[in-house]
């Protein structure tokens, strides 16, 4: 890992692998790493059932993932 890369990961919004699924379902997110520095403007697109909700809930801690690891400015919100 880089410098540049640890400074990304320190701050923003990160998600590394992150896994859930809904009780007795197949998994509905699947190893989503993701970064979005602070300040930026991002929007979640996908169809119908994609995992768009699913998502802002996750980061939101409304439900918890199943494996991976959720972190605002490095302070983890989900692991």
């Amino acid at each position: 890992m880089t410098s540049r890369q640890s400074r990304h990961d320190a701050t923003g919004l990160s998600l590394r692998g992150v896994a859930f699924a809904y009780k007795e379902r197949a998994p509905l997110l699947m190893n989503v790493t993701a970064h979005a520095p602070p300040g930026a403007v991002c929007s979640l697109i996908g169809r119908s059932g994609a995992g768009k909700s699913t998502l802002v809930r996750l980061l939101a801690g409304i439900d918890r993932i199943e494996s991976g690891a959720i972190a605002l400015d490095g302070a983890k919100v989900s692991s």
